[in-house]
């Protein structure tokens, strides 16, 4: 069994290996259509682990894609088994499709859906843009603290984290 944490260590470094060494996928077969909000939406509640994922934040995330991104991600969605009956349910069952194994997927997944999520931001052609502050799901990942500009109610100071 993978744990989330072991996942996103494996991927972050493929991650890092495809940003130095490049990562060309501009010719790459993709799909017959692009993701939809619903499949983007389930992909990155089994990436990340969170059921509920806002769907507003979702939609920004994802109109915010590259068409290579978009493509890739699709191409994910369809080997994971996201637009068939049995989809998988769990980080384990995604893995378990194979879906996940060539380094153009895992980088997209990594750094435009991770990323995005857990911090709350997305690349556009002007710079970064920033789509939730307090939703970002990085604040979660940190139990000993808040995001700045948040109330943790009477007395949260005073207890120890």
């Amino acid at each position: 069994m993978t744990t989330r944490r072991e996942f996103l260590a494996t991927f972050s470094v493929g991650a890092a290996l495809a940003s130095v060494g490049g990562c060309a996928t501009a010719g790459a077969p993709g799909p017959a259509s692009p993701i939809a909000l619903d499949e983007f939406m389930r992909l990155s509640e089994l990436l990340t682990g969170v059921a509920d994922l806002d769907r507003e934040t979702g939609r920004v995330y994802l109109a915010g894609l590259s068409p290579e991104t978009a493509r890739e991600l699709a191409s994910l969605s369809e080997r994971a088994g996201l637009r068939s009956p049995a989809k998988p349910r769990s980080l384990d069952d995604l893995g378990a499709s194979g879906a996940i194994d060539s380094e153009p997927v895992r980088t997209a997944a990594v750094t435009e859906l991770l990323i995005r999520w857990y911090s709350g931001t997305y690349e556009t052609a002007g710079g970064p843009q920033v789509a939730t502050w307090v939703g970002a799901l990085g604040w979660s990942a940190l139990g000993f603290t808040k995001a700045p500009g948040v109330c943790g109610g009477a007395g949260y100071w005073a207890d120890a984290p």
